[in-house]
């Protein structure tokens, strides 16, 4: 029998060598390396300190070393005069310089990915809402370590229980499950009154034992019109990703749902970085990331200290990701937390649920209009939307190749989303500046008169 640290350093019959090869590669065998890593991660979360700590070093340099066979980062590391095959040395680390979705979406993907694919290739999308879209790279590596991922921060979201799933989501995400009677299409806000129904319906053969996930302001949007309408919806507990919640909208859910609610820490390029415990601390997945706080200039910070959150994810080798500064703030936590566990926690200021008003009292959340341009990093590098009137913006664009070949698509989909009598006037930039907190600002509301 494997120890966990074999498994979750895939040595021996869990090396990805095996589980990625053309004839393992099967949604009924990915069951056994993910029934391996989530009984390792539910035994590691508990782990002491000092062996997770070792776990995690040599992750990390396993990562640092494959990542030095590419391109963009040789020269990075060159530029540092930072040794990769070395021993960890964090300050040597720290002069590593940050980098961002632009350091990527100015390349050719060949600069910073390996040159010849591992495995099953995926091609995902982030959802631009930091108004710079992204188009990055994943493989079966990745895939097959982030079910377990999802699977403890699910079971943790049930006290221990396996329970079935149903995501409500416009599009499934790679290593969320193996199981696709879990996936409930749903395109975003404003599509939750129209789906209801079918969402009932899909609910009914779970009869209450299942976890309802999406993203915060659809859930919201879901409580809202079942309070309206009277209904109710059984569930084992709510899971919400995408936008943090304000105390009273995590009250909302809970009212209305009679279930507890559980946040994630997660970004579509990096995956999930953290899962919220019974006592609503999120611990970070720290046997699949090294999470920095940094100060602007990328120096670490010390626990307790709000900055940066920067991270290093170990399972994208395809496509590395190294001090990759996420936009968001927060600050970690080395304190012990009630529940046992021995994971950091980590608490997060990103983006909360928001929403805007157009004609006819028309609420859209912003978080909807930013994925309307997750089909269209090809086309779209940067963007900001300004809203100039009751039915009308102006979209900023740092335009790509294919952008004058897909801006009427771009706008059909914002006019569905946005308003049916929305007007948009396009507007070509060279930059977009960034806003007081350092992250792309990539929605300008209407200011209001004042009184």
């Amino acid at each position: 029998m494997m120890s966990p640290r074999t498994t979750l350093l895939k040595r021996g019959l869990r090396a990805d060598a095996i589980w990625t090869s053309e004839f393992m590669y099967k949604n009924f065998l990915k069951r056994i390396p993910m029934y391996l890593d989530t009984k390792a991660l539910m035994e590691s979360q508990v782990w002491p300190r000092v062996d997770l700590r070792r776990l995690q070093m040599t992750r990390l340099e396993e990562t640092l070393a494959s990542a030095a066979r590419i391109s963009m980062w040789h020269k990075r590391f060159t530029a540092s005069q930072f040794n990769p095959n070395a021993p960890f040395d964090a300050l040597a680390f720290s002069r590593l310089p940050l980098n961002v979705k632009k350091d990527f979406t100015s390349r050719h993907h060949g600069q910073f990915t390996l040159p010849k694919w591992r495995g099953r290739l995926l091609i995902n999308h982030t959802s631009g809402s930091t108004g710079q879209p992204l188009r990055f790279c994943q493989d079966g590596n990745y895939e097959l370590r982030q079910y377990a991922v999802c699977e403890r921060m699910l079971r943790t979201a049930t006290g221990g229980e396996r329970v079935p799933v149903v995501a409500v989501r416009a599009r499934m995400r790679p290593g969320f499950s193996l199981d696709p009677r879990h996936f409930f299409f749903l395109r975003g806000f404003n599509s939750v009154r129209h789906r209801l129904p079918q969402l009932l319906e899909h609910l009914e053969a779970y009869d209450g034992r299942v976890i309802l996930y999406g993203f915060s302001s659809a859930l919201l949007e879901l409580a809202r019109v079942c309070s309206e309408r009277g209904i109710t919806i059984p569930c084992k507990s709510i899971v919400a990703s995408g936008e943090a919640l304000q105390p009273e909208q995590r009250r909302e859910l809970r009212d209305v749902f009679k279930v507890d609610v559980y946040l994630c820490y997660t970004t579509s390029e990096l995956g999930w970085l953290g899962y919220e415990c019974e006592h609503h601390r999120i611990h970070l997945n720290e046997e699949s990331a090294y999470v920095e706080i940094t100060d602007g200039s990328g120096t670490p910070l010390p626990p307790g200290t709000e900055g940066k959150i920067v991270v290093t994810p170990f399972d994208t080798r395809v496509m590395p990701f190294i001090r990759y500064d996420t936009g968001d703030r927060g600050s970690i936590n080395e304190g012990p937390c009630p529940c046992g566990r021995t994971l950091r926690t980590i608490e997060v200021w990103g983006r909360y649920v928001e929403y805007v008003t157009f004609a006819d009292n028309r609420v859209v959340s912003l978080l909807d209009v930013s994925s309307a341009f997750d089909r269209y990093a090809r086309a779209v590098q940067q963007f900001q939307i300004v809203q100039t009137g009751d039915r009308s913006v102006t979209v900023r664009v740092i335009p790509r190749k294919f952008f004058e070949s897909l801006k009427h698509e771009i706008a059909d989909e914002l006019v569905r989303l946005i308003h049916p009598g929305l007007r948009i006037d396009w507007k070509i930039v060279e930059t977009i500046p960034e806003g007081q907190n350092g992250k792309a600002r990539y929605f300008v509301p209407l200011e209001k008169p004042s009184a």
